[in-house]
């Protein structure tokens, strides 16, 4: 039994309901009549629970209840049908099913005969408002509210109808709207008089039994997430005008990470192309006491105040012009591919680019046992040591070097100039992990100083890098947050012009987080478009640079590659600055007014 105590409703300075007291049973078929205006209208919103502006107090079974619908099923039938537009007659008919967890038969299909597939904005006034009657019949209400339900209908489906809301208030409470008194008095088993705002009368006809159908249980995983799609679907323009402006400052900004990436990595690649890779520099008075160990094969020993100046054939004098410069000396390698490995200290090992050089026009192997000179310069004083090329080496280098034996050149340099000189500086080389590999050296050697060979340069460049990377990312940032701000604004529109549909879904058993749900997957559904949209754009983009740009304005290899990684991320920060920009739009379907919507 459902109980109305004292239900007062004001609309600004104007009474629309006072003191209203009703009693209800369970079921029967309960009818409100009264001229317009007099608050009948009313009364059903709030028995149906889109409205919660009024006093008083709502009692089932003697218990008070903030609203019917959080304990029943209850359902209306509208005076101005309030179908969604963008969804089939039979969607609409099963909006109920998208936020419970229900499934019914379909209830009197004869009332659909003939325009069953027709969209809702083809359909007539009074095919429409079959509908609507449909959608109310159809989850078996335990309350059916119905505001004139018969007005739009012609005899046989008035008499169709009517007779269909009289077998269901046998197992449901009716409420029914009308000024057709004919009706009134020939389906109803209790009459109420209504006049402004206030019940002058009460009626008893006759009741009915009261009859049981069983709730069937049906899970609809996708059904909220449809909604989403569907009305998206409905307003392509705002849509794509979405999409565009998220894809675009979404490209702008992956575009920045993708060319500040590549230029970092062309950057630091050249500069590990310049130095002995695995390489590690020291520096101390007792640097000579660093030997060769199972994870250091090679150590190199700098002799102070001497300079190399290259290799050259004349070895009668050193003349700038005849003399390849050689920038690395401290290097090795175990394979050769024309002649052998070093056997003394006065052969050496040339790779591929030097012996290119040395040879000229002839081809390199025939280097092989030819005598050439390396001039060395120490203070003001040049001379050169005589040696052999015993091999050559196929490793392509981006500079100058050979290899010789460990500590040759410290021997070449003690016969040269004087047996007092000294070595503070050196390198050596290291396989396995360079933390471990450091962490050993300075518990081994605590009074020499190491570093990585090129770190502080790689670490210089990045800060460098990071800087030029900031300015881009902000002027990209501007970019992306006005795109949230049009976008947001767009998503606010569109939910401005969804919110009718809103509250109708509202009207059948929707609650606010199911529409927080709708909106959600309507941005999730917006990012992931967009997100697919400008990494296809990107790809495509870095694509022609890679094989039509940069080809002709590099001569070296300069490749572009994309950082998913960075892409993923950005993606990812994007998405919540969308669900920020969308903000205003949650705060609209929260502050959102049923009743007063409807009215509309």
């Amino acid at each position: 039994m459902i109980t109305l105590s004292n239900i007062n409703k004001r609309y600004l300075s104007q009474s629309a309901l006072t003191d209203v007291n009703m009693t209800f049973p369970a079921h029967g078929f309960v009818s409100i009549v009264g001229p317009s205006g007099c608050g009948k209208s009313t009364l059903l919103n709030i028995i149906g629970g889109i409205d919660h502006d009024y006093q008083g107090k709502i009692m089932l079974d003697g218990k008070e209840v903030k609203s019917l619908p959080g304990v029943l099923r209850v359902t209306m039938i509208f005076q101005s049908y309030h179908l969604i537009h963008y969804l089939s007659n039979l969607h609409n008919i099963h909006l109920y099913d998208d936020f419970h967890k229900t499934k019914f038969p379909d209830y009197n299909n004869k009332m659909m005969e003939g325009f069953q597939k027709v969209p809702v904005t083809k359909l007539s006034l009074g095919q429409r408002q079959r509908v609507a009657i449909l959608r109310a019949l159809y989850p078996e209400p335990d309350i059916i509210l119905c505001d004139e339900p018969t007005a739009s209908l012609d005899a046989q489906n008035k008499a169709l109808v009517m007779n269909a809301l009289k077998e269901i208030s046998h197992n449901a409470l009716v409420i029914f709207v009308s000024h057709d008194r004919h009706l009134v008095d020939e389906y109803s088993d209790y009459i109420y008089h209504m006049e402004d705002g206030e019940i002058t009368n009460t009626m008893t006809c006759h009741q009915q039994p009261h009859q049981h159908h069983p709730i069937k249980r049906h899970f609809h995983p996708f059904a909220i997430f449809r909604l989403s799609v569907l009305a998206l679907k409905c307003y392509k323009k705002r849509f794509f005008q979405m999409c565009f402006y998220l894809s675009l400052a979404l490209v702008s900004i992956m575009l920045v990470f993708t060319l500040s990436f590549s230029l970092r990595y062309a950057i630091l690649d050249y500069i590990d192309s310049m130095l002995p890779k695995s390489t590690i520099s020291f520096k101390g008075a007792k640097a000579t006491k660093i030997t060769k160990q199972h994870n250091i094969p090679r150590v190199f020993y700098y002799v102070d105040d001497i300079e190399l100046l290259g290799l050259s054939e004349n070895g009668e004098h050193y003349l700038k012009n005849e003399t390849l410069f050689i920038n690395d000396e401290t290097g090795y390698t175990n394979k050769v591919n024309y002649g052998h490995l070093i056997s003394s200290d006065d052969e050496i090992i040339l790779p591929y680019n030097t012996a290119r050089k040395l040879a000229g026009n002839d081809s390199v192997h025939q280097l092989i046992g030819k005598h050439f000179y390396i001039y060395y310069k120490y203070r003001n004083l040049v001379k050169g040591v005589e040696v052999k090329i015993a091999g050559i080496s196929m490793e392509r280098l981006s500079y100058d070097a050979f290899y010789q034996n460990d500590q040759a050149n410290i021997k070449h340099l003690k016969s040269l100039f004087s047996d007092n000189i000294k070595c503070t500086l050196g390198i050596l080389y290291y396989k396995g992990n360079h933390k471990k590999v450091m962490k050993e050296l300075k518990k081994q050697y605590p009074s020499i100083q190491f570093k990585i060979v090129g770190e502080k340069t790689k670490q210089n460049m990045n800060k460098t890098i990071d800087k030029i990377e900031f300015i881009l990312f902000l002027f990209a940032l501007i970019a992306i947050l006005s795109s949230c701000f049009m976008i947001g604004e767009i998503m606010y529109l569109f939910v401005e012009s969804h919110v009718k549909d809103y509250a109708i879904e509202c009207a059948y058993g929707a609650r606010r987080f199911q529409l927080f749900k709708q909106l959600f997957y309507s941005i999730i559904i917006v990012v992931v478009v967009g997100g697919v949209v400008s990494v296809n754009l990107l790809y495509g983009f870095v694509t022609i640079l890679n094989k039509i740009v940069l080809p002709k304005l590099f001569t070296s290899s300069f490749y572009i590659s994309i950082p998913f990684m960075l892409v993923s991320v950005t993606l990812a920060g994007v998405f919540i600055l969308v669900i920020i920009s969308a903000l205003a739009s949650f705060l609209r379907i929260s502050h959102l007014n049923v009743a007063d919507v409807l009215k509309r």
